[in-house]
């Protein structure tokens, strides 16, 4: 393998001083060469600024690069990645929030990932979800979702679960840098959507430059259990149906013909006008019932039906062996009850032994009772 690319580590931080310092220690000891660390602190209201900036006097000399941008007002999360993005030098751009961390291992596994698929612009890992204070809620984001994993191996199959089992965390996506605008590619975030990782995720999926790394790599924090923080607004649906119909255009014709029903749906929702959406729904809920009915095994073929020649030569063939094996049992059976003679007659000579003996014994302990019998008996046999 060729040297490892350099990295930017893009780390967009609000309000997140109870957390930040730890994903920051994260990016220590990771292996990599040439890494820059880049923070963009929106205008927090907390310390979060101050302890980045603490956290890179210690750290001087540890890295290619620590710069803090820092906005006077708060610009949103899209805003803060591209001015990131714009700054950042290193061919490859990890995405985390200043609430997230890597997992040992992760940031050095994504790099390598990377550098063996050079067909990826973009790619997404596997993470585990953790609670406030670090307690585990799920060990894997994948496994523990709708997502099913062999489907996000090949670009066709990533394309179909993003329109049926939703999108990956944009926090936990690696980018060229060469992807970006600022660096003379295509795609930018689009500071007028909240929903940057969907749109971000089907903008790299719609040119099929989108691939999966299925390792865990980093832990994704969620403040509550489940995260209700602009879930199910009126502006979420209002945002996914745009993303939808506008990267709808650059997929295969049945998801495209999935991501624009799906985003009439978002839309009516959005606008108040919800008379049609339980039609459409039941659509779209069909469209999805094939997709995953697709995915079940396929059942096993019949059985072929038996060659009549092939079944008459089978046939002859058991019959030689079931008497072959007849053959065999009678032979035993007969050595069995030759077996069974002989040990007959080895008893029966085994008791006359034994008679003998008790005899014999009884003899000895007659006359060792009496000296002069016993002398009598020795004098007898000596004449």
């Amino acid at each position: 393998m060729s040297a490892l690319p350099s990295v930017t580590i893009a780390v967009p931080a609000f309000n997140h001083g109870a957390y930040v310092i730890q994903a920051l220690d994260s990016m220590l000891d990771s292996g990599l060469p040439e890494v820059e660390i880049i923070v963009c602190d929106d205008a927090s209201t907390d310390d979060t600024a101050a302890l980045v900036e603490s956290w890179q006097a210690r750290h001087v000399g540890e890295f290619t690069r620590l710069h803090l941008i820092r906005h006077r007002l708060n610009a949103g999360l899209c805003q803060s990645l591209n001015d990131i993005i714009a700054e950042a030098r290193g061919e490859l751009i990890h995405v985390i929030a200043s609430d997230d961390y890597f997992l040992p291992g992760g940031l050095l596994t994504k790099t390598l990932t990377m550098a063996e698929h050079p067909e990826w612009q973009v790619a997404f890992c596997d993470g585990q979800a953790v609670g406030p204070s670090g307690e585990l809620y799920l060990p894997s984001l994948v496994e523990d979702s709708p997502y099913v994993p062999a489907q996000l191996q090949k670009p066709e199959g990533i394309a179909a679960e993003l329109l049926y089992h939703w999108g990956p965390p944009a926090h936990q996506m690696t980018w060229r840098r060469s992807a970006y605008q600022a660096h003379g590619g295509d795609y930018a975030y689009d500071p007028t959507v909240f929903c940057e990782d969907y749109d971000s995720a089907l903008w790299a999926a719609g040119r099929r430059v989108l691939g999966y790394i299925p390792s865990v790599c980093q832990a994704y924090r969620y403040r509550s259990w489940p995260q209700t923080a602009n879930r199910n607004s009126l502006r979420d649906y209002r945002d996914n149906a745009f993303v939808l119909a506008k990267h709808a255009r650059h997929f295969e014709a049945p998801v495209a013909r999935g991501m624009t029903l799906l985003s009439s749906i978002y839309h009516h929702v959005a606008i108040g006008d919800t008379a049609p959406v339980d039609a459409l729904w039941r659509v779209f809920h069909a469209q999805r019932a094939v997709y995953e009915a697709s995915l079940a095994d396929p059942p096993e073929p019949p059985p072929p039906e038996p060659d009549p020649d092939e079944t008459k030569v089978i046939t002859e063939a058991l019959k030689t062996q079931i008497l072959h094996l007849e053959g065999q049992w009678k032979l035993t059976k007969q050595q069995l009850r030759e077996a069974h003679a002989r040990d007959k007659e080895r008893s029966a000579s085994l008791a006359s032994l034994k008679a003998e003996l008790d005899s014999t014994r009884h003899l000895l302990r007659y006359h060792a009772t009496n000296p002069f019998r016993a002398l009598r008996l020795w004098w007898n046999r000596r004449s």
